[in-house]
């Protein structure tokens, strides 16, 4: 069992592998997070936490400056300005939603198992 396995799995499931260690109480009353943190420790996997990504956070404030600006261009009627501003927004979100795809495979990749 390794890191990814643990997550994907669902709340009945960890409970049954948490019965089967000795010295483990209260089991049915227990939440996914605590199911997941007690079998890790358990078998010894390391979870590492997500952080929040400075260069999305960036990202999305040159997102906001970009709406202001699509906003104005949009009463200005300057519409060549507006079409430039809104392909911009749209090439910043696809870009914070291909390092949020690369901090989902990276934190489910970088947990190992050690033993």
């Amino acid at each position: 069992m390794d890191a990814k396995e643990l997550l994907r799995m669902n709340t009945p499931k960890l409970r049954e592998e948490a019965m089967k260690i000795p010295g483990i109480v209260g089991v049915s009353a227990m939440k996914k997070e605590e199911l997941i943190k007690i079998l890790a420790k358990a078998h010894g996997i390391e979870l590492t936490q997500r952080s929040a990504s400075a260069e999305k956070t960036e990202i999305k404030k040159q997102i906001r400056a970009l709406k202001a600006q699509r906003d104005d261009a949009l009463a200005r009627k300057a519409y060549k300005e507006l079409k430039q501003i809104r392909r911009g927004i749209r090439t910043l979100k696809r870009r914070t939603r291909a390092l949020a795809r690369a901090a989902k495979t990276g934190a489910a990749a970088t947990p190992t198992q050690a033993s």
